[in-house]
């Protein structure tokens, strides 16, 4: 027998005594919290968290003793629906149990890139780390697994995820089906959480630096402040009731994320896209992705610590920021400038792009967007997505009308691709020429940046679709 198993016992067994009651009270506030954000990226995709506090104590105590008993499937699935639900600090041992539930299972592989998952989550867990070691070296991936840890303090998580799934194509081909539905699950999971790792020191950029790399800026738009916010939103039903010190965040301790392309030069303006992205970093890391902006001529740009957590109004704001101060570093072609985000981030991205639309000409809405009008969700009488903006003004729609142009993205199997699709027939119903409609067969939520329909909705953008 091999020691392997050992470690992997989960720390749920037992009586819940005390110390687990009260880190469930914090759990308990803390999901909720979590279930209430209507810009968090897995709101829709996870399951409904237990009504009180024992429930999910029940539901723990459940999972591990299905798991005693060697039952790994039903263990998992209970596992599943706990991990959503609790606290970051408790989410890693979670994500070692679930590991065990695959290696039980004969999914060796599963269970490796389960316990990547974990180290993404927290690269401290040396728990994790140990055991990912060990089972490497069983199925014989040391080097894999040695070029992997290498890079997980510094990586970018969304990366790490991906190079994990390498460990997971050598078990079955039924397994790796069976266990498909898990990963977007855990990509939640894990990237839901702040990245506590150090980074790098953001600089002041210099002129016409090419490269990826942080940078911090100096001066607000003149937008980014809370009465133009208010403004901008009129006296209209919807528009938000800001706290005073909503959007008064300092500049200075913000930070940016700015890829620019080797072939940048100043004789030859660059497009900008200001990405608003769902988690805590901006950056664009897929070279696939980044080769699409290169080959196009477009510089990227977006704020770290600027995903669904942060205020809408800060998201908003530190959107038009980067408008404002990467022009003042790079020449910047004036008609090819956009606004684009994922999820919670491409909701966002829409209501800059339809509210400050004199600053942009078009945006990018990659499965998620808003709209300003209420929106009849089919096939349900009489059941409406509400109105989640102000409707522009007259002059304002006809001029977005003229010159607007926008990408709505979405995925076969997005849950938000029938809100998009709703959204773009109704612009189109209302004269927005400018708006197309790109559909990722097969894809869902949680897809990613595929480069080939990235580069198409930037050729919507720049009208040569």
């Amino acid at each position: 027998m091999h020691r392997f198993a050992l470690p992997f016992r989960p720390r749920h067994t037992g009586p819940l005594a005390a110390v687990l009651l009260v880190a469930l009270i914090v759990l308990v506030a803390s999901a909720g919290a979590l279930a209430a954000d209507d810009d968090d990226p897995i709101a829709e995709h996870r399951a409904p968290f237990p009504e009180r506090q024992e429930d999910l104590a029940v539901l723990l105590e459940r999972a591990n003793a299905h798991l005693a008993a060697g039952r790994a499937a039903d263990a998992r699935a209970d596992y599943l629906v706990a991990v959503r639900n609790l606290t970051p600090a408790r989410r890693g041992e979670t994500l070692r149990a679930i590991a065990r539930t695959f290696y039980l299972d004969n999914a060796s592989g599963a269970a490796l890139r389960t316990l990547a998952h974990a180290l993404v989550l927290d690269a401290g867990d040396d728990d994790a780390r140990a055991l990912l070691r060990t089972l490497a070296a069983q199925r014989e991936q040391t080097a894999v697994a040695d070029a992997w840890l290498a890079d997980a303090d510094t990586a970018p998580r969304p990366a790490l995820l991906a190079r994990a799934a390498a460990f997971s194509s050598g078990d079955a081909p039924a397994l790796q089906t069976a266990h498909a539905d898990v990963w977007p699950v855990l990509r939640g999971v894990v990237l839901l959480v702040p990245d506590a790792r150090p980074v790098a020191a953001a600089v002041v950029p210099d002129a016409h630096r090419v490269g990826a790399y942080r940078a911090r800026f100096a001066a607000r738009h003149p937008e980014s402040q809370r009465d133009a916010y208010l403004r901008r939103h009129g006296a209209d039903p919807s528009a938000p009731d800001l706290p005073a010190d909503a959007m008064t965040y300092d500049l200075a301790e913000e930070s940016f994320e700015l890829f620019v392309p080797d072939t940048y030069r100043p004789e030859k303006p660059a497009g900008l896209l200001v990405w608003i992205s769902p988690t805590a970093r901006g950056d664009v890391w897929q070279p696939e992705v980044r080769a699409a902006l290169a080959a196009r001529n477009v510089i990227w740009v977006g704020a770290n610590h600027g995903g669904n957590p942060r205020a809408l109004w800060d998201r908003v704001g530190l959107a038009l920021d980067a408008l404002h101060n990467v022009p003042q570093h790079y020449a910047i072609d004036d008609a090819r400038v956009y606004v684009g985000g994922y999820s919670g981030g491409g909701r966002t991205a829409s209501r800059v792009a339809l509210l400050w639309g004199e600053l942009v000409d078009g945006g990018l809405f990659w499965f998620g967007c808003d709209h300003f009008r209420k929106l009849n969700v089919p096939e349900r009488r009489g059941i409406v997505w509400p109105a989640r903006l102000p409707t522009p003004t007259r002059p304002q729609q006809n001029r977005l009308m003229r010159t607007g142009r926008y990408a709505y993205v979405t995925g076969e199997r997005d849950f938000n691709r029938a809100e998009t699709k709703a959204a773009y027939d109704d612009m189109r119903v209302l004269g927005f020429a400018g708006a197309r409609y790109l559909e990722i067969p097969d894809a869902d939520h949680y897809v990613g940046l595929p480069a080939d329909w990235f580069g198409r909705a930037l050729d919507v953008l720049s009208g040569a679709d």
